[in-house]
């Protein structure tokens, strides 16, 4: 791949601008993304001129959002391209420190280590530009195929 892939996050990841934190695609293939992001003072958990380490298990989601966005769109027919929405759980989450400074760029690591019709397991590892380790964290997520809303009536 590039240094650098052509890529629209925004059709990839449903977050706004105020919530998106992924700001590049390094580079995506069907086992991996590899993308970077800053920390910010608009980001949640900021207190003072650090952020919480706990914020990285929102930034491990959003590198899996996009291998797992990448993937449906470059194979529909895996079937995941419908997907209405997801269901995220954290199976696991070290951190090697309790934050991070303001202003540091982050490397996020994101590969598949299951995937089943609509679920899959995304290994996350996350480092300072400088490959300072930060986080492992593991996700299980969970594809709808039709919103969990469709069957439900108002009262």
């Amino acid at each position: 791949m590039p240094d650098d892939v052509a890529c629209d996050i925004g059709r990839l990841l449903p977050h706004g601008e105020g919530m998106r934190m992924i700001e590049q695609v390094v580079a995506v293939d069907g086992h991996h993304a590899l993308v970077r992001a800053t920390t910010r003072p608009h980001w949640p958990m900021v207190a003072g001129r650090e952020v919480s380490a706990l914020v990285l298990v929102e930034v491990a989601a959003q590198a899996a959002g996009i291998f797992i966005g990448w993937h449906a769109q470059a194979q529909p027919a895996a079937g995941k391209s419908g997907a209405k929405g997801w269901l995220v759980g954290v199976k696991r989450a070290r951190f090697a420190r309790a934050s991070i400074p303001l202003g540091a760029t982050l490397t996020i690591r994101a590969e598949a280590r299951l995937a089943m019709d609509l679920y899959t397991e995304i290994a996350a590892a996350v480092t300072m530009a400088d490959g300072t380790p930060l986080a492992e964290v593991h996700l299980q997520v969970l594809q709808a195929e039709q919103s969990p809303f469709s069957g439900i009536t108002a009262l």
